[in-house]
């Protein structure tokens, strides 16, 4: 019979690494009891270990020819790594990890979705609590998925994704079809930019009248910079915006919305706006539209000392009234 024969390891759940791996029953006690400690709601901070000298004998009394802990230390670390496992996790983390992956733009392999969510997206799409994960690509052998944020509701069909830029105080903004002409679409940006995205307008084009309407958004942010538009052909839409985001130049706050590139579903690009210093230190980002939806809209914030864009993301919606397109990628 060895020592741990007469005590209930199993409810430990310790599995051996090697054939020699030993614990001196000491130490088994003293998981036991900070197991409870932790099920009764203690924390680590308030538990009471045993004096350094009953450990370190308690240890000494192990085989010699058996791995074994050498010191304190050695019980300390075992205790710490029990403890983690034992700590209830929080339950909302994962959506935390997904907040920031759609924030970021970042795309996913299926073992990462897994590993975040504990499920298996399939499919073009696969709705998780208020995310969308969709298909976007491989990784290697495994599929590749975009994290995209529900906006609203499902039945509205209208979703966000961003904002990416920096953390300074400015003066929110929303570029969006009123709800009294939802059926639009973009029909033309105006950019004013130098060195940054000085302001962003947006000409819509009403589907729902005979014949089509046209209304303008206000424009956000400064009028610095040239003034320049990119038109979407009336049988094309928007899918992708292509930017930077950080500082003009070495030294400056990396806070401003640099450079902007738009590009439609037919493959049709606009220039790169913006960027004018050419010193920039700067991060890149895409917003891509998933299959069968378009971008709608703007949302973002505009200031810091020459009142440019500073914050930006996008509203995403169903496509209405243009036939869906093969997508074409940069």
């Amino acid at each position: 019979m060895t020592e741990s024969d007469s005590y209930p390891v199993g409810e430990l759940s310790i599995s051996p690494q090697t054939n020699a791996s030993y614990i001196p029953l000491e130490q088994l006690q003293l998981l036991s009891r900070l197991q409870s400690h932790l099920q009764a709601g203690g924390t680590m901070a308030n538990f009471e270990f045993p004096q350094l000298p009953n450990a370190i004998a308690s240890v000494d009394r192990g085989p010699t020819r058996l791995e074994r802990t050498h010191s304190l230390g050695d019980l300390a670390l075992l205790i710490q790594v029990f403890a983690n496992a034992l700590q209830p996790t929080d339950p909302l983390a994962h959506f935390a990890h997904l907040e920031r992956a759609a924030a970021a733009g970042w795309i996913l392999s299926t073992s990462e979705i897994q590993q975040l969510t504990g499920i298996k997206p399939r499919g073009d799409k696969t709705v998780f609590g208020s995310f969308s994960l969709v298909k976007s690509g491989r990784i290697g052998n495994q599929s590749a998925w975009k994290v995209v944020k529900t906006l609203f509701t499902p039945d509205t069909a209208q979703w966000r994704m961003g904002p990416v830029g920096g953390l300074v105080p400015a003066t929110d903004f929303e570029i969006a079809p009123p709800e009294t002409a939802l059926q639009s679409r973009i029909k033309r940006l105006r950019i004013h930019a130098g060195w940054a995205i000085g302001s962003l307008q947006v000409q819509y084009e009403n589907l729902a009248t005979n014949p089509p309407e046209f209304y303008e958004s206000m424009a956000v942010g400064g009028q610095g910079g040239n003034l320049s538009e990119f038109i979407v052909d009336a049988d094309d839409y928007l899918t992708h915006i292509y930017g930077t985001w950080g500082s003009q130049a070495p030294g400056y706050p990396q806070q401003e919305i640099i450079t902007l590139q738009f590009q439609t579903a037919q493959g049709l690009q606009s220039q790169v706006f913006g960027g004018g210093s050419g010193k920039q230190q700067v991060q890149p980002f895409c917003f891509e539209a998933p299959q069968g939806y378009e971008i709608m809209g703007f949302f973002g914030a505009h200031g810091s000392n020459q009142n440019v864009l500073v914050r930006l993301g996008v509203y995403l919606s169903a496509m209405i009234g243009v036939k869906p397109h093969s997508r074409s990628k940069r």
